[in-house]
């Protein structure tokens, strides 16, 4: 089988994905932070990402984190997003 994954010299590329990201409260001004994240824009690009590593022989697609509270990265149910997430990770994976 044709191996084509993605690779970074001897290095593998892993392509993941995650809901959000803000990490001013550890960097300050060299601070990386993401804006404007919803659960269509999440579930449209993890479809995507999916897709692209299956095509790829990739057996497994990374999304981080489950619970990254200091830096916005979210999946599991909050009060306010209940389960939006969790929805958004089903309908890319149906």
């Amino acid at each position: 089988m044709l191996n084509k994954q993605r690779t970074y010299g001897t290095r593998q590329i892993v392509r993941s994905a995650f809901t959000n990201f803000d990490n001013s409260p550890r960097k300050g001004t060299r601070a990386f932070i993401t804006q404007g994240a919803s659960y269509t824009k999440f579930a449209d690009y993890l479809t995507q990402l999916i897709h692209s590593n299956r095509q790829d022989y990739m057996d497994f697609t990374v999304i981080n984190a489950w619970n990254e509270w200091g830096e916005g990265a979210i999946l599991e149910p909050t009060e306010s997003d209940q389960y939006g997430w969790l929805q958004a990770v089903k309908d890319a994976v149906q």
